[in-house]
């Protein structure tokens, strides 16, 4: 497999929609526990803010079971089943708000979609499985997450392994944060289902490496759009060196693609 002019924008976008899913991941957890302060730890079921409810446990280990739970205005996600748990969870306070400070979290079955259909997601159902370690730094509340997760939309999984990502800073109430720093493997039939790509990224940079170490480098510019730059390795001259608007016909094809 090599990643060419003919699939540079395909390889790319499956590398931007793991972005996006993995901070909402972080985001929804963090958000999930900001209720769980606010009923005083106390187990029930809960209205959720848009609409539905969700059940909240506290024997042996914290979990929330969701029924059509539309988070409203903090992250614009309907979660419609599923259930998270965490044996381990721990909150601290933080300038006076208590936030979620650390956790091992499995998620079962977690079925939801986004209700802003102008993102990346376009409103269809995904199920989030596996397993998601969460630490925020006390220094700037900045997150590190850490773990594996298999996302399955229309029928297809999308693998993300060995993931380990740091965010910017003030990652609290699901603020509008990045990702500092990131690795990550995905395996994907949406690109291909025989091999598997190597991610690196930092707040404007995504890099995508095939295992024949062919890539392509997307950096984020004003506009907004990305500047794609690919290779056949690391040190080889660039075969491709172009900026795209996101609206760019090609690119909006390609996000369509990595989605079906």
């Amino acid at each position: 497999m090599q990643i060419s002019a003919a699939d540079d924008l395909d390889a790319y976008w499956v590398a931007g929609v793991a972005k996006v899913r993995l901070l909402g991941i972080a985001s929804f957890l963090d958000i999930a526990f900001d209720f769980a302060v606010a009923v005083n730890d106390v187990p029930g079921t809960y209205s959720c803010p848009g609409g539905g409810n969700l059940t909240y446990a506290t024997s042996g280990a914290r979990s929330m079971t969701f029924h059509d739970c539309n988070l409203g205005a903090s992250l614009p996600v309907i979660v419609r089943s599923g259930t998270f748990s965490t044996p381990d969870a721990v909150l601290q306070s933080y300038a006076g708000d208590t936030l979620l400070k650390s956790a091992h979290f499995t998620l079962g079955a977690l079925v939801y979609a986004t209700t802003d259909t102008a993102s990346l997601g376009y409103g269809a159902d995904e199920t989030a499985n596996g397993s998601f370690f969460f630490q925020r730094q006390d220094s700037d509340l900045s997150v590190q997450a850490s773990g594996a997760i298999d996302i399955t939309r229309n029928g297809r999984v999308d693998h993300y392994s060995a993931i380990q990502i740091a965010t910017t800073p003030g990652f609290d109430t699901g603020g509008d944060v990045d990702i500092n720093a990131a690795t990550l493997t995905i395996a994907t039939p949406r690109f291909s289902a025989a091999a598997s790509l190597a991610v690196t990224g930092d707040p404007t940079t995504l890099t995508v490496v095939a295992p024949d170490g062919s890539q392509v480098a997307g950096s984020e510019v004003a506009g907004p759009g990305v500047h794609y730059v690919v290779r056949p390795s690391a040190s080889g001259s660039a075969s491709v060196d172009t900026t795209l608007p996101n609206s760019d016909a090609g690119v909006t094809a390609a996000i369509t693609r990595v989605l079906q």
